[in-house]
């Protein structure tokens, strides 16, 4: 019966939009189109709240519930395993987007072809949901209903992945507000407090993402490259794009451009993890979906390029310096998404039209990253100090400052290199900037933006001394036999083993210095999957990162993967400061409004 209604919840809600279309398309005056699409988004949530409650209750004759749960589930994980599968994450995204439909035709009047497009959208994501990838199926099993579930995916059992999607969902989706926003003739020339809220969800989702990551993946680090980070992190540049845009306003004209760009990289980004184009840790593979999603990818593309060429038509001479840098700011997060777009498409691409097997992995993606944060944190400090006066004097110091560091650092350590030693420098030019600037602010407002922006420089050494200094070590450890390492002393203390309904999980016992760690390899009945747990300790200037590889039989002897990480607690703590920063900076700016 759940099922049933649930359905039709999401059929009524599909009927709604068409009804909206067709009378968007005739231009018929006698319904508010408010009202429609209001009814549509609360049919739309009330199906996707009906699927959660059949994860819930165990509802295990839904396809959904019986590939994903089990009846052992803590509660909060089977809600989570509501958006763990393609059925459950695609009602999940439809939602979203719904959602941010909901919210901008609510504050916005649209022109004709953006509303055409808003309801193609809907339509097409509640139409995939409703009759290609139906959450609501039943299971076709023969003669009685399935007493239990199948179990929910064992990378899936950590608390990080509880949220992660939920904000990715928002972030991404929260671009198709942008696109409504910047239809609208009257549209305000400031970033709202949704557009400001979605990209917060996108960077912390991301954040998550990469946290869950380094926890849970067992390989010592936080980013990859992987196909699935890359789908979040394309939209992410061009959404920052987007709102460092109203700084000036030569940038106006590419407002919408880029909000379209951003909603066509999220939809392509979905397009590129459920239909197996490429492959990924956590992507979908539903071809005959993926068939139907190049319909959506294809009108988006077009919507975008046709702004595109709205906005080359509109082009001016730019009159200053500091338009003329925040345009190279901007050009430089664009053909940053595009360049790793670019990479992830090379592979696919490669092997459809030439047979050639190529995967452009890891060492692509450093190489091009490096050039674009290179200019891109170069660019920072000048955004502010442009608009300022008096700053010559202090730009020169913090120049003369900051290679005279880069060079000495150079010269006094034989591990640095040369590419080191260029980003040292511009790590120290953007610091002395910023500090500088700091203490002659007389706004709150410009307090807060600058510590935005001087987090986002704490992220960055973070993640260049953590990536690029990164020391694994395969190591054979003997019961209660002391080893150094790196003036550490590891000993192992024997194993401990723990079991539940869903896995069973055997630990090494580690002592670090005397802190007790304890990797561990987990098995999953339901799925007879093997995951890694590790074991962390956390300094100041490093992270010692344990990862189990294999035991014994008569358990006195372990095999580990050792990795001494530098400074990724910058990297948590830059991330952090960075969202808080810019939240309350948000915050500030509406309460003094």
């Amino acid at each position: 019966m759940i099922a049933k209604i649930g359905w039709a919840f999401l059929f009524a809600s599909f009927c709604s939009f068409i009804l909206g279309f067709i009378l968007q398309f005739f231009k018929a005056k006698f319904i508010d189109d408010k009202n429609i699409i209001t009814t549509a988004f609360f049919l739309c949530l009330s199906a996707y709240l009906t699927l959660v409650l059949s994860f819930v209750l165990d509802k295990f004759y839904v396809y959904a519930v019986y590939q994903y749960s089990e009846v052992d589930l803590d509660l909060i994980y089977k809600i989570a395993a509501s958006w763990s599968g393609m059925h459950g994450s695609l009602l999940l995204w439809t939602t979203v987007l719904v959602l941010f439909i909901y919210l901008g035709v609510k504050n916005f009047e649209l022109k004709k072809l953006d509303s055409i497009f808003i309801y193609f959208s809907a339509i097409f994501l509640t139409g995939l949901s409703l009759f290609l990838v139906n959450p609501f199926q039943y299971v076709t099993v023969s003669g009685s209903v399935p007493a239990d579930g199948l179990g929910l995916n064992p990378l899936l059992h950590n608390g990080f992945m509880l949220a992660h999607p939920i904000f990715t969902y928002l972030g991404l989706n929260s671009s198709v507000y942008l696109v409504l926003k910047n239809s609208s003739e009257r549209q305000a020339n400031k970033i709202d407090n949704l557009e400001a809220f979605g990209w917060i969800c996108l960077t912390v989702g991301i954040f998550l993402g990469g946290i869950w990551a380094y926890l849970e993946l067992g390989w010592g680090g936080y980013w990859a490259w992987d196909p699935v980070e890359n789908s979040s992190f394309i939209p992410w540049l061009s959404y920052t794009a987007y709102l460092h845009l109203f700084k000036y306003k030569a940038g106006e004209k590419y407002r919408k451009f880029l909000a379209y760009l951003t909603h066509f990289f999220a939809i392509f980004g979905t397009f590129l993890t459920r239909t197996g184009f490429v492959q990924s840790v956590h992507t979908f593979s539903n071809s005959e979906m993926g068939w139907y999603l190049k319909f959506y990818v294809f009108f988006a593309l077009i919507l975008t390029f046709y702004n595109f060429l709205t906005a080359i038509r509109k082009q001016e001479k730019t009159q200053n310096r500091f338009e003329l840098l925040m345009s190279l700011q901007t050009l430089t997060f664009v053909f940053y998404a595009l360049s790793i777009l670019w990479g992830v498409l090379y592979g696919p691409l490669a092997d459809l039209l030439f047979g050639e097997q190529v995967i452009l992995g890891i060492p692509f993606f450093d190489a091009i990253s490096l050039p674009y944060w290179g200019i891109l944190l170069s660019i920072m400090p000048f955004g502010f100090l442009y608009r300022s006066s008096g700053e010559t004097r202090g730009t020169l110091v913090s120049v003369i400052a900051s290679f005279i560091i880069a060079i000495k650092a150079y010269w006094s350590f034989d591990s640095i290199s040369s590419i080191d030693a260029i980003f040292i420098a511009i790590f120290c030019f953007n610091t002395i900037c910023y500090t500088l600037k700091l203490f002659r602010s007389k706004t709150s407002d410009q307090v807060l933006l600058l510590l935005v922006h001087f987090f986002v420089i704490l992220t960055g050494v973070g993640i260049f001394f953590s990536y690029n200094k990164k020391i694994e070590i395969n190591l054979r450890l003997e019961r209660d036999n002391p080893k150094e390492l790196f003036n550490h002393i590891i000993v192992f203390k024997g194993i401990e083993v723990e079991k539940n309904r869903i896995f069973e999980e055997v630990k090494a016992k580690i002592l670090i210095d005397n802190k007790l760690v304890k990797p561990a390899s987990r098995y999953y009945f339901k799925k007879n999957q093997v995951t890694a747990e590790i074991g962390l300790v956390t300094e100041i200037k490093k992270d010692i990162y344990i990862s189990l590889v294999e035991i014994a039989e008569d358990g006195e002897t372990v095999a580990v993967k050792v990795y001494f990480n530098p400074w990724v607690i910058l990297v948590w703590l830059g991330i952090t400061g960075l969202l808080v920063s810019y939240t309350l900076y948000r915050i500030h700016g509406y309460f003094r409004l």
